[in-house]
């Protein structure tokens, strides 16, 4: 599920307990957290500084490996409307110019190693949000940002546990792909349920959100375009 970051490794797309051409694999140096570029500036009282600096999403082998059904994309702002991140070391998510969705973020060139940040933002091509995309099974130990909404892809009942501090402590909510309304659950805020958003209580979470872990399925009725469409239950 996760690569821990300055970790070397690889992911065993194949599961044949093997290292093998095409899989990804990672030295401690390009499992780095943050992304790379920007230029050295000099500050008063501060010394040397480079700009643009961006945590990135932990390694998740099952979405490198092409293997995932499920994937939810967390917003610091409520009913998933997107907040550009500023310079403060935390976690990024980089869209490409005209790209608003999982599909067009994935595998995107910001995505690479070698991407330029501060010059990809400087272009007008990139820009850096505060979204986090999880895609698939996903442990988040730590979460650097609070988030206040979730959207769901619409494929099955997809979950998620969401957690008030860091290593799974604290309140916890139980999000699915399936609204129930009626259920009274307390981590649900009000939502627009003819939508793929959630959003997120924030009180009930004591105003933070420190950790989290997602799931994936196979459930058959797979393009759902709500919250409301699919099996009875839900969270």
């Amino acid at each position: 599920e996760t690569t821990c970051f300055f970790r070397s490794g690889y992911c065993d797309c194949n599961g044949n307990k093997l290292w093998e051409d095409g899989e990804p694999k990672f030295s401690c140096e390009k499992n780095n957290k943050y992304y790379l570029g920007g230029k050295s500036n000099m500050e008063t009282n501060y010394g040397t500084r480079m700009t643009k600096h961006f945590k990135k999403p932990p390694v998740l082998c099952n979405e490198l490996c092409d293997n995932f059904n499920c994937t939810y994309t967390f917003y610091t702002k409520p009913n998933c409307v997107e907040e550009i991140a500023t310079e403060d070391w935390k976690t990024a998510t980089i869209y490409p110019k005209n790209c608003y969705d999982d599909k067009c973020q994935y595998k995107n060139p910001a995505t690479n190693y070698d991407f330029d940040l501060e010059e990809g933002i400087n272009s007008g091509e990139y820009r850096a949000t505060t979204n986090l995309i999880v895609r698939g099974w996903g442990t988040y130990f730590e979460l650097d940002r609070t988030y206040a909404s979730v959207k769901f892809n619409g494929y099955g009942n997809c979950a998620l546990f969401l957690y008030e501090k860091r290593w799974f402590q604290g309140e916890t909510g139980h999000f699915r792909g399936y609204l129930n309304e009626t259920a009274g659950h307390r981590w649900n805020a009000p939502s627009d349920s003819s939508t793929l958003c959630r959003n997120i209580n924030l009180p009930f979470f004591n105003n933070q959100t420190g950790s989290l872990e997602t799931n994936d399925t196979c459930w058959e009725n797979a393009n759902r375009a709500n919250q409301t469409s699919g099996p009875t239950g839900g969270a």
